[in-house]
Formats: structure tokens, C-alpha cells, sequence
């Protein structure tokens, strides 16, 4: 048995459709301010559930530690993204996400946002061009 095996790695690379329901996104955003404080909240989605012909996904973590003025705290995060949005011209997607926080020290925050893009799909072995906005055009 091979290392890769051994350590539960595939032993062959994905296919297009294997290594897009693998991917996720990053979230990173501000919740509104409560109690004169706010949190942030950044983390990474879980893998993509299928819904219909698109796809959402579970966004679940802590948001940042607030240490100012009353108690010591943070909040709990858990909310489904909505379906993909398509973004134009590079084969790429992005999902919305909205909710409250959890109620903690007798408040919650309210938050809404989009992930960062995702590729359709895994990146082919050969080089394809992007013809996005980029800062040097």
C-alpha cells in the first residue's frame, strides 16, 4: 500500500464533476453592529449540497471573540447559502448568505453577504486564459 493509500488520498485524479462537488468558499464579512460592538465572520463553507439544478452549501462556524467593554463573547453561525450565481467570463460562481448570529449575552447579529468565487469546475492541466478585470489592463 502506497503512502497516498494509506493515508486515505485518491489514487486517481478527479473528474470534472468530482472535484467541483469537493469545492468551497470563503466567507469573510461584518455583522451589523448590536450592543456597540460587532463581529467578524470569516471561515469556510462545507462542500456542496445538491438542490434542484444548482447546488447551496452549509456555512457553520464561530464568529470572531469580542473582548470589548461588557462580557467576553462570540457567536454561532449556521445558514445555508443560497443557489450558485454564475459570474461572468471566467467560468466561476459565487453563493449569498444571510441570517443572525446566535443569541449570546442577551443579543444576536444580524449579517448578509456573498462568498468569494468558486470555479465551475477542477482546473484543466492546460492553461486556459481568463479575460476578467485585472488591475494591470
Amino acid at each position: 500500500m502506497s503512502d497516498e493509500e494509506d493515508r486515505g488520498y485518491p489514487m486517481h485524479k478527479p473528474n470534472k464533476e468530482e472535484a467541483y462537488m469537493e469545492h468551497v468558499h470563503l466567507t469573510q464579512t461584518m455583522a451589523d453592529v448590536a450592543c456597540e460592538h460587532q463581529h467578524l465572520i470569516t471561515g469556510t463553507s462545507g462542500t456542496p449540497i445538491r438542490k434542484g439544478r444548482s447546488h447551496v452549501h452549509r456555512i457553520c462556524f464561530r464568529t470572531s471573540y469580542d473582548p470589548k467593554g461588557g462580557e467576553c463573547h462570540w457567536h454561532m453561525v449556521d445558514v445555508m447559502t443560497g443557489p450558485a450565481i454564475d459570474i461572468g467570463g471566467c467560468d466561476e460562481h459565487t453563493h449569498c448568505f444571510a441570517g443572525k448570529t446566535s443569541y449570546d449575552v442577551g443579543h444576536c447579529h444580524d449579517f448578509c453577504s456573498v462568498t468569494d468565487a468558486s470555479p465551475e469546475c477542477c482546473e484543466e492541466e492546460e492553461e486556459h486564459e481568463c479575460h476578467c478585470y485585472r488591475e494591470d489592463q
